[in-house]
Order: C-alpha cells, then structure tokens, then sequence
C-alpha cells in the first residue's frame, strides 16, 4: 500500500502528464495538417525575454516543444519539408517529457516488479536520451546552417565547425542559456517567409546570376593591354581583365609557376600575387594559402602591396609570411597529403589570427578599390 507521501507524488506525476498531453496533441495534430501557419507551438517562438512567460520555458514539457517549434519553423522559413524532423523531434519530446514527469513510484505502477536498483532501467532511459541529444544535434545543425546562409558575406573555415558544438551546448543547457538565445528564436519566428512575389524576385535573381555567368565566360581576354583598353574598361572588371591578361603566359591547364610570372612588370606581378592572396584567403585562410602553390607568391604579394600603396595589408601579409616560416616545418611534419592532416593544420594553428585581421582590415580598406586605382594611374605598368 501506497504511503500518503507517495499518493502526492502520484497525484503530481498525473497532473504534469496531463500537462504534457494537452502541450503534445497540438503538436501531433500539426504533423498532418497542410496548412502551416498560426501553429500552436509557434506562440513558444514568440514569447519575449522581458515577460514573465519566460519561465514556461524551464519546464521541460514546454521546453521539449520548444525545440520541435524551431526546428520546424527554420525549415518552413527555407520551404523545406518538415514532416522528418516534425515525427523524430515529436517523439523525442514526449518520450523526453515522460522521463521528467513519471517518477520512479509511478513507473513501478506502470511495469509491476521492475527493479529499478538494476540495469532495467537503463532499457528505458538510453533510447529517451539518445533521441533528446538526437533531436538537439540535429536541430544544431538546422540553426548554424541557417544563420551562416544569412550571412554569405562572411567566410568560414574548418575551425568553425566547433560553432555546431558550441549551439549544442546553448540547447543542451536550457535553463542556463534560454534567456539569451531566445532573441535569436524571436528573429527565427519572425523570418520572411517565401510567397509568390518572393519566388518572382528569385526568378529575377536567377535570371541576373545566369546572364552574369554568360558574360563573363564570353569575355573578351587581351593577350596584349593597351591604355585604350584600359581606358574604356569599367572599374568592375578592370581586375579581371588585368588578371586575364596575366593567364595569357600560361597554356591551359598549366600551373603558375613564380619563374613566369617574375618576368611580368611589376605592377602585373601585383595584381596577380594579390588576387591569389585574395582567393585563398577568403576561402580558407593563410593556412589554406600556404598550403596550395599559391604560397609561392607570399612574398611577391607583400611586395605588390607595397607597391599599391595597401600598407596595412602589406604588414599583415608580412607578419603572416614571418609566422609561417617559424611554422613550416610543423606543419610539413604532420602533413600526409589528406584532407584529414589538412584539417588539424587548422588546430591552434597561429595563422588563423591573421585570417580574422584580414577580413577586418577588408571591411574599412577595399582592397580591389586601391588596386583599380593604382591600375588607372600607372598604365604604363599594364602595357608593357
């Protein structure tokens, strides 16, 4: 017979249950309707960090729900299908809520005999927690994925990656980070979404991109400049026509080599060395540039710098160049030619700091734009 402590238990047990059916039915009900607005879960979403509904979001029912709400809001606000994460992360929360609100006297109820001094218990509590860190990990995913497609202009590399750990551990930790990340969901909530005008401005944006690759795979590549063709080429492609010029030295599919490019003048060997320096840094880093055969035109993409007048950039290459021979052998010793040893380079790797000074150094000083004006005032560098 039951003690009067455990009859309050009980009596609790049922009440936070019933909590939670009455939180799981919407969600269920959600996974077959068609129609995806004014979902019930979505109010979660809403809910701002300076009210007192706040707290609803530390019980775990409501908290379990919550993470469903994002994870199909996210994919809706990208008009993708919902329907996996919606029944993976539905069962997960209502398997994840039974585990906080049915306690040890009602689960004895519930499974007569069951000793939970033994591993019996562990046949119930890993598949919960295995699809509650499932639901997490996937839903990390969701959010980094989405907030990196909303910021094309930055550039991530390898290291990044710890940025999916990091969103696990906010999520994870829920009632010691749900105040801050809330903001971030509130934005979520509040996402565009796509309607029929939207899909006419990507069709236009398509049209843009698809006429822009046209005209530059029927440019025109000068074998010889002159300041005629210099004169009459716009700003925005005066970079690629110098660099077309630089190509022409090469037959197709010959690597750069520094032997032919050091017979150019100098103001070509700069742009050159630049616009490699450019391409790998904003794709991968100096590790990455290092790395390639670019590298072998670090020192002349310090010198065109100089050259161009880009003296902040020409002291952060150099810095970086002084860096990396103090770390060249290292990184030869645990280079075996995989992507694998390629990715650990990045691993407190001393040139990462100079990634993040490049990029900084790129949002005040425009680097094309002291190029293209050291190119119109110095043409006789450009048609020797």
């Amino acid at each position: 017979m039951f003690s009067l402590a455990k009859c309050k238990i009980v009596s609790l047990s049922l009440s936070t249950a019933l909590l939670s059916i009455y939180l799981t039915l919407p969600a269920i009900q959600n996974m077959t309707e068609r129609s995806k607005e004014n979902k019930f879960i979505y109010r979660l979403l809403d809910i701002k960090t300076g009210t007192g509904k706040m707290w609803l979001l530390i019980l775990p029912p409501v908290y379990a729900f919550w993470l469903v709400a994002i994870g199909k809001k996210l994919l809706n606000n990208q008009n993708k299908s919902d329907r996996l994460y919606t029944i993976f992360s539905t069962i997960s929360a209502v398997l994840f809520t039974s585990a906080f609100v049915i306690p040890p006297s009602l689960l004895e109820l519930i499974i007569p005999n069951l000793d939970l001094a033994n591993d019996q218990i562990l046949i119930i509590i890993i598949p919960i927690y295995f699809l509650w860190f499932g639901t997490i990990g996937f839903l990390s995913s969701l959010t980094v994925n989405y907030e990196r497609l909303s910021k094309p202009e930055k550039h991530y590399r390898l290291i990044d990656k710890f940025d999916y750990v990091k969103r696990f551990l906010t999520l994870f930790y829920w009632p010691f980070s749900i105040w801050t990340y809330q903001n971030k969901v509130n934005e979520y909530n509040n996402g565009v979404k796509r309607t029929e005008t939207n899909s006419e401005i990507d069709k236009e944006m398509q049209d843009i991109i698809d006429k822009s690759f046209e005209e530059f795979n029927n440019r025109i590549i000068y074998e010889q400049l002159t300041s005629e063709i210099i004169e009459k080429t716009p700003d925005d492609q005066l970079l690629q026509t110098v660099f077309d010029n630089v190509e022409t030295n090469f037959k197709d599919g010959e690597s750069y080599t520094i032997d032919k490019i050091e017979k150019l003048s100098s103001g070509k060997q700069a742009v050159f060395a630049i616009w490699m320096l450019q391409a790998e840094v904003n794709n991968g880093g100096f590790n990455q540039f290092y790395y390639n055969s670019s590298g072998q035109f670090a020192i002349m993409a310090k010198e065109g710098l100089d050259l161009i007048g880009a003296n902040k950039y020409a002291d952060l290459v150099d810095n970086a160049n002084n860096t990396y021979l103090k770390i060249k052998d290292e990184l030869d010793s645990k280079d075996d030619g995989s992507i694998e040893s390629f990715s650990e380079s990045y691993e407190d790797n001393p040139l990462n700091e100079y990634d993040n000074g490049f990029y900084e150094l790129e949002k005040v000083e425009n680097l094309d734009t002291i190029q293209i004006k050291f190119i119109r005032e110095n043409v006789e560098e450009f048609i020797k």
